[in-house]
């Protein structure tokens, strides 16, 4: 199992027309989020507008989920998702997107052959995160606030604002345990990279 944990120093935040956005991870490592050539990619944007209207990216797959605030996301000739606090919502990349409201969210993108899901969790001081490590995933936890601990020699903490990368190289489908230390949200993304 391959474990790294990345600090909010190594985040990089730049502004969009409706806010910011920090890309939190981007995979494969040297991959560019706009020549469009990486198999997934994590970033927190906040939106400061009110009606703000998603960039076309053609070929992405896209979970969005809300952290702070409250958005609805109409997708033309498709659907319309009201977003509350760890809501979500998939959508692909090209369809017309518009946006209502102002808020923090958190988003996924895959490519094709990759598939990955969002989920947020509370969790009190010293409960465990049960997560299965399987052949071909990457488990990424990003901590809202508070702190996890892994069980694992030299892991050490991951604080609020930063987040733990957990690869499976081995195929021993592991199940690390990962404890609160104290009061903690954390969101987790399971990343599947076997359609590949």
């Amino acid at each position: 199992m391959s474990i790294k944990i990345l600090h909010r120093s190594q985040f990089t935040t730049t502004s969009w027309a409706g806010g910011t956005t920090t890309e939190l991870m981007i995979y494969p490592e040297g991959s560019n989020y706009k020549a469009l050539n990486f198999d997934f990619r994590l970033s927190i944007a906040t939106v400061n507008v009110e009606k703000s209207v998603f960039t076309s990216l053609p070929g992405i797959s896209r979970t969005l989920m809300v952290l702070d605030g409250n958005l609805e996301l109409t997708h033309e000739g498709h659907h319309t998702s009201k977003l509350t606090k760890f809501k979500s919502d998939n959508f692909q990349g090209d369809w017309i997107t518009t946006s209502f409201g102002r808020a923090t969210d958190f988003n996924l993108m895959t490519t094709p052959g990759t598939q990955g899901t969002l989920k947020g969790v509370q969790l009190a001081p010293k409960a465990c995160l049960r997560l299965k490590l399987q052949k071909n995933t990457i488990i990424v936890c990003y901590v809202l606030y508070g702190a996890l601990q892994m069980e694992e020699k030299g892991a050490g903490s991951v604080e609020g604002g930063s987040l733990l990368w957990m690869e499976d190289l081995d195929s021993n489908n592991q199940m690390p345990i990962i404890r609160a230390l104290t009061n903690t949200e954390v969101v987790i993304a399971n990343i599947n990279l076997t359609t590949q």
